[in-house]
């Protein structure tokens, strides 16, 4: 993970969430929010980005797609 530029604060982040935090959505879903953020949804594009930072929620960690 380090060597693709991560830093380790967030990868600590990630390890510290709690199992009754991981909820995860379906693919159909993933796609909605990305079309939504797509259309100019600041608020989603940011919670998609941390999502896909963080590789939670249904989303795999994605460094590229998280920007």
């Amino acid at each position: 993970v380090y060597s693709e530029g991560m830093p380790q604060a967030v990868e600590l982040i990630r390890l510290n969430l709690h199992s009754k935090d991981h909820k995860s959505v379906s693919s159909s879903e993933v796609n909605l929010f990305v079309q939504i953020a797509s259309g100019g949804d600041t608020g989603v594009a940011a919670a998609i980005g941390k999502r896909y930072l963080l590789g939670i929620e249904g989303f795999k960690q994605d460094y590229h797609q998280a920007k």
